[in-house]
């Protein structure tokens, strides 16, 4: 659903049936927004023979939780928060590339209900997006789940597992 010059935009994005039903491109966040809060380049990501990598590391080791950013295209998609970075973008890459493949649905048929790390709906986001755009940076810093939920809130991203499910009530 990307625009003639294989772009997505936000128009393109809201007939998406995976978009986040809270997204808005009006309070999404900027890659210029990060660094004045703190948030440092810590990897990039392409998709590579239809495998999603996570490249070019300067992750931090177990320590405090930290929350990170995954930016395309200037845009903030993800926000996500974590402990052990590493791991947590190990996962990522096999995620990913299972969402990438058509991996993920029989995954998902073989563990019955039980989901991966990461929602099936926002795998579909990923194709879309990793089809249209070459690669994109991810940030982080030490940061808390309130921290996170604050950017989530002032910010929904496109991707935000959590925030893909439209509100009920």
């Amino acid at each position: 659903m990307a625009d003639s010059n294989n772009v997505i935009t936000a128009r393109s994005m809201r007939n998406m049936p995976w978009a986040n039903p809270r997204f808005n491109p009006a309070t999404a966040m900027r890659e210029g927004e990060l660094r004045p809060l703190g948030f440092a380049p810590v990897a990039k990501f392409s998709v590579v023979d239809r495998q999603f990598r996570i490249t070019d590391r300067q992750l931090p080791p177990i320590g405090p939780r930290y929350v990170y950013a995954h930016v395309v295209d200037d845009e903030v998609i993800r926000i996500g928060s974590g402990q052990h970075l590493p791991s947590r973008f190990d996962q990522y890459q096999l995620d990913v590339t299972a969402g990438i493949t058509g991996e993920m649905q029989r995954r998902i048929e073989l563990q019955g209900k039980k989901m991966s790390e990461t929602h099936l709906a926002e795998m579909r986001g990923w194709k879309e997006i990793m089809a249209a755009y070459d690669y994109g940076t991810i940030y982080a810093k030490p940061g808390t789940l309130a921290e996170e939920d604050t950017l989530l809130r002032k910010h929904p991203p496109r991707l935000t597992r959590r925030n893909l499910k439209p509100p009920t009530g």
